[in-house]
């Protein structure tokens, strides 16, 4: 057995015995050692309630629908390991009137939410595109999340003209880094602790109609180049910090930073976009430090779900070094493997 599938079984060993209900291992490459090379296939023999992992692999899972109240995990959407591959996925979507289901840890394209979701959990995840919210979805959370799109995340609607499914309440949006913008999210929600990237508007409308980021409670957030201004209809802003390294956003007031640097640890200026190789925590005499309306840092380090931007389950061991020191083994030989371990970051 190589050092490869013993780096899959390890990782699998700790992670079930991390994880509640049934947990069902997927992995897509050659020489398997999990009970399905398919999602589909492995939601399909699933029950509500069960867990599918998806092993790290070089290869996506592609695009999978969710039809049973499971919940999807991955290694990460960033590796930090010997072995540098993650859990990689096409299109996920969710079923109608699905509820509990938390999808962590894996690169995703889009993720789409059906109608009347509920208690929809997004944790951890690495979007190379954007998150699509439909009708009736309430008491979701997306956190822990790097967006790489200029869309972020949107509302459903059925054609340019159309009216917007305006029915999304609850939705807590904290603790991501978002490289664009969320265009046209209505009802009472909450976005907090986020850092806005990329030099354009945080909060978009399609099709220029007056569907406008509504009634959201908008707070502790870091704007850095990307403009709050804008788009937020009756939105309530809280103790959040706005930079523009070009010129000046029209000022907030109130709680609110105005035009501030932020002093990130290792960020380049004018540079308006993620890279895994910048340090957004807070230089200790930043003015975010502290400074949020609940007495922790403004942006992706404070509140109560500090971001993790390798996107590793939380609570998971993650094997970090595993070397086999002797490779040549007579049969019914042992094989000597030093493990080194830690817990997510």
């Amino acid at each position: 057995m190589n050092t490869l599938k013993l780096f899959f079984i390890c990782n699998l060993l700790l992670i079930v015995s991390n994880t509640y209900g049934t947990v069902r291992t997927v992995y897509n490459g050659s020489g398997s050692q999990a009970q399905f090379s398919d999602v589909t296939a492995a939601i399909a023999a699933s029950n509500n309630g069960d867990t599918l992992y998806l092993s790290p692999s070089s290869i996506s899972y592609g695009n999978f629908l969710l039809t049973k109240s499971v919940s999807i995990i991955g290694k990460g959407s960033h590796s930090a390991v010997q072995i540098p591959i993650i859990s990689l996925v096409g299109d996920i979507s969710i079923g109608t009137n699905l509820s509990n289901i938390t999808i962590v840890g894996v690169k995703a394209l889009h993720i789409y939410f059906g109608n009347g979701n509920h208690h929809i959990n997004v944790n951890r995840c690495n979007l190379l595109g954007y998150i699509r919210l439909s009708s009736n979805v309430n008491n979701c959370s997306i956190s822990n999340c790097i967006f790489e799109s200029a869309n972020s995340i949107n509302i459903t609607q059925v054609s340019c003209g159309s009216t917007f499914y305006t029915n999304v309440n609850d939705m807590l949006i904290q603790n991501n880094i978002f490289n664009g913008y969320i265009e046209s999210l209505t009802g009472t929600n909450y976005i907090q602790n986020n850092l806005f990237l990329n030099n354009t508007c945080a909060f978009s409308v399609d099709c220029n109609h007056s569907n406008y980021v509504m009634y959201a409670i908008i707070q502790n957030n870091i704007f850095y180049g990307d403009s709050p201004d804008s788009n937020t209809g009756n939105g309530t802003f809280l103790n959040n910090l706005s930079y523009e390294p070009g010129g000046a956003f029209l000022t907030l007031g109130g709680s609110n930073i105005d035009n501030t640097n932020p002093l990130f640890v290792n960020f380049t200026s004018n540079q308006s976009y993620f890279s895994y190789a910048y340090d957004f925590h807070l230089q200790p005499n930043s003015p975010a430090r502290l400074a949020g309306n609940d007495g922790t840092d403004l942006g992706i380090y404070g509140g109560n779900n500090p971001i993790s931007v390798l996107g590793e389950p939380l609570g998971v061991p993650v094997i970090r070094k595993m070397n086999v020191s002797n490779f040549n083994v007579s049969t019914n030989g042992n094989v000597n493997v030093n493990v080194t371990s830690t817990t997510s970051r």
